[in-house]
């Protein structure tokens, strides 16, 4: 017995033999479809299909390539947790802050800041493998500005090791917010960092030299700072060849790179 958990019966390439189709993939052995609905406006069109074939079932709900172009993307739940019911409000995602988007990212932006300004509690989900992307440091700061109370969780916690989550807990433990900590951690290291990096090329240490740049990288990258991170990846790739020519022009950059991302850091510290 087989179900197709992920199909689109409302295509329009379907509207001339819906039923055969449905007939067909029941004598082939799936006894159960599910007809997804990609935008919330198309659903009673999506859930009609279901109603008027046993075999087929449908899930409401907006695909992401979708979200932009749906004026209510963002989506209530009341769910009932502890005897007591809390509504959870499901968002588009941000990948731009709404003053600098354009376009349908500007809508997307503009649904999720809304969300957080109706919340009194933002649950922010970050992927417990992988660094703080520019996205996560761009929603955590929305919050912040909301002045909303914030939840970090963290999936994919059962496959990290236990040194990786206690790196994790370091970074929001005394209730500090984990915006915060991580940027003062990043302010109060950098210059020392990038010290490291330019005592090692002198030295004409390539291995030493790829090592701290490879270190700033990270640090940088775990912030969500790109521009940093880009000009820390350029000096590690460079020594990781052997050589270090053209590596004083690039630790220049990195100089201007972080003095601006550290200025506005500590602007949004105050």
């Amino acid at each position: 017995r087989i179900t197709d958990s992920h199909c689109h019966l409302d295509f329009p390439d379907f509207d001339e033999e819906r039923a055969d189709v449905i007939s067909r993939a029941v004598a082939a052995g799936v006894h159960r479809m599910v007809t997804i609905c990609t935008r919330l406006r198309l659903e009673p069109q999506v859930r009609a299909i279901a109603e008027a074939h046993a075999p087929v079932f449908y899930a409401a709900g907006t695909h992401p390539m979708s979200a932009a172009d749906e004026p209510m993307a963002s989506v209530d739940e009341l769910v009932s947790l502890g005897g007591r019911d809390w509504r959870f409000i499901d968002t588009a995602g941000i990948r731009k802050r709404v003053k600098s988007a354009s376009g349908h990212e500007y809508y997307a932006s503009l649904r999720t800041a809304t969300a957080i300004d109706r919340a009194e509690v933002a649950v922010l989900v970050l992927d417990a493998q992988q660094n703080i992307s520019e996205q996560d440091v761009r929603i955590l700061q929305t919050v912040r500005e909301a002045g909303r109370a914030l939840v970090i969780a963290f999936n994919k916690w059962d496959l990290v090791d236990e040194e990786r989550r206690q790196v994790l807990a370091e970074l929001v433990k005394d209730g500090e917010s984990f915006f915060d900590r991580t940027a003062r951690s990043f302010v109060g290291r950098i210059d020392g960092q990038v010290r490291d990096i330019r005592a090692a090329h002198r030295k004409g240490n390539a291995h030493e030299t790829f090592t701290c740049s490879h270190l700033v990288k990270g640090s940088a990258l775990n912030l969500g700072l790109p521009r940093v991170s880009e000009a820390a990846a350029a000096v590690e790739a460079q020594a990781h060849t052997g050589s270090l020519a053209g590596v004083e022009e690039m630790l220049d950059v990195l100089d201007r790179e972080v003095e601006a991302a550290v200025a506005e850091l500590r602007r949004r510290l105050r």
